[in-house]
């Protein structure tokens, strides 16, 4: 089965001082809040509003990742970082 590229992938960005990322394998929202990451799905009509994070810089910095400007590279950080704190 191919896969359906949602509207929503492909623009992991930098904003300010955090990373908007979309994601279908976000922690929950316990682990979240912990960190201080803010699930705004609701915003784009997402199913869970988890699915589209605004994730702070620190805590990319506190796992010693540094957040690049280049989308491909931050999209594997964000999904990485996500993994870590669920872990």
């Amino acid at each position: 089965m191919v896969h359906e590229i949602h509207t929503l992938e492909n623009r992991t960005q930098i904003i300010e001082d955090k990373v908007w990322h979309y994601t279908c394998n976000s922690p929950s929202l316990k682990i979240l809040n912990k960190y201080g990451i803010d699930p705004i799905g609701d915003k784009y009509n997402c199913h869970d509003h988890r699915e589209v994070l605004l994730i702070p810089l620190k805590v990319y910095h506190k796992l010693g990742l540094v957040p690049t400007n280049d989308m491909n590279v931050l999209t594997i950080q964000s999904e990485s970082l996500l993994k870590k704190l669920d872990s």
